[in-house]
């Protein structure tokens, strides 16, 4: 992103009952980049995804734990990146959920969904927990 600039930022208790601030915090950034509603849509539901993951998975819904989320946009693209506290994960180790004996499974497709609407995912483990970033182009 060469004019990238950060658009907001939260930080938010390992709590399901606060994922409507990502729902803001992704709209806020997506206005005026061109986004259609169909696109936004679709980053709004990766991040939510993502956001659930690092809540449930990385933190254990642990209260004292957060999930810190940022948004960038320019002419090119939107990118958020989430990072949480927990342990970390392989993301090449994740189950694929569309082989036959995962399809009926009431979990496992956050990151499906998240890569199948964003034109990139990257994950990377940090010090303290791991991070993702999610980008989606607003030109095509």
């Amino acid at each position: 992103m060469s004019d990238e600039q950060s658009v907001g930022k939260i930080q938010l208790a390992s709590d399901l009952s606060l994922l409507h601030r990502v729902e803001s915090l992704v709209g806020e950034a997506t206005a005026g980049t061109g986004l259609d509603h169909a696109s936004t849509a679709d980053i709004v539901t990766a991040v939510s995804e993502i956001v659930i993951n690092a809540m449930v998975h990385g933190n254990r819904l642990d209260h004292d734990l957060h999930v810190d989320i940022e948004t960038f946009a320019d002419t090119d693209q939107v990118k958020v990146v989430v990072q949480d506290e927990g342990e970390g994960f392989d993301p090449g180790a994740v189950s694929d959920p569309t082989q036959p004996d995962r399809l009926l499974l009431p979990n496992g497709r956050g990151l499906f969904i998240s890569k199948m609407l964003c034109d990139g995912l990257v994950f990377s483990r940090q010090e303290s927990g791991m991070r993702v970033e999610l980008t989606k182009r607003t030109k095509p």
